[in-house]
């Protein structure tokens, strides 16, 4: 049966004959990597990659490939913490797109809502007001 391609918001096709997909996140550069994670541990594993010729009935096979290295190998933790340093620099010198926020680097935005929500969150006023009415209404009392 041929692959329809279209998109929807039921996880139950994962399910269906044939089965539906996830998309890839990331845009290009994300299906990029898929693809090579695909080939990298379905190639070199032996284990075969997702296509008509390997089957997999019953669900999914994953396989695995690592790449194992020795950071010792390639410098000292001085000049490694330097490169890793001045790339960062580098990065967040980068100008955003036009309108755009600066630019950041992966987990920086997290980063930064944990330490500023780390104590303390505030909470829009009103966003108790669903949960208290329904508390009067089933006659339950609220410790705010």
């Amino acid at each position: 049966m041929p692959l329809t391609g279209h998109a929807t918001t039921d996880p139950g096709v994962l399910f269906t004959d044939p089965p539906g997909a996830l998309l890839p996140f990331g845009a290009h550069k994300g299906k990029a990597l898929g693809l090579v994670a695909e080939l990298l541990a379905g190639v070199l594993s032996g284990g075969g990659t997702i296509q008509p010729e390997h089957p997999q009935p019953g669900g999914l096979i994953n396989n695995m490939f690592a790449v194992l290295f020795d950071p010792r190998a390639h410098g000292s933790e001085a000049a490694q913490a330097r490169q890793n340093a001045a790339f960062i620099e580098y990065l967040l010198s980068c100008p955003p797109l036009k309108g755009g926020e600066a630019v950041q680097y992966p987990g920086e935005f997290d980063a930064a809502n944990r330490a500023r929500h780390g104590e303390h969150i505030e909470l829009d006023e009103g966003l108790y007001d669903g949960p208290n009415d329904l508390a009067k209404t089933l006659g339950v009392s609220l410790k705010q």
